[in-house]
């Protein structure tokens, strides 16, 4: 399945390929391509296609390491800030849209991205 696909390269797909493209899409001038680059980190998201953290790629596919050099990001937080990003964009219904995304995957988070998802979303009051 696409869900184990993650896992089974570390997140290595998500860093390397599909978020510098969800950052061209979210930096786009035109306003769908903003709310397509939300839509995407969504179902990526909510479907477990992200991993919460890197794997080590000394240690075996489904292990995680759970320590990060102070650096690296996981997967799950560059796409949060990709989201989190358009919390001050001009369309109001991209910054609407960050608002659905972030409160739709808050329930899938763990405690620090929870706190980090709040932060946002208290901003953009």
């Amino acid at each position: 399945s696409l869900a184990r696909h993650g896992e089974d390269d570390g997140g290595e797909w998500i860093t390397k390929i599909v978020v510098p493209h969800l950052r061209i899409c979210s930096q786009s001038e035109d306003s769908k391509q903003r709310l397509l680059s939300l839509k995407m980190i969504d179902i990526i998201i909510t479907n477990g296609l992200c991993p919460s953290k890197v794997s080590d790629p000394a240690s075996s596919p489904s292990s995680f390491d759970d320590s990060f050099s102070s650096t690296e990001e996981s997967p799950l937080r560059m796409l949060l800030d990709i989201a989190s990003s358009r919390a001050s964009d001009n369309v109001a219904n991209v910054r609407l849209n960050v608002g659905r995304v972030l409160g739709s995957v808050l329930f899938l988070l763990d405690r620090s991205d929870v706190d980090y998802v709040v932060s946002v979303l208290e901003k953009q009051l």
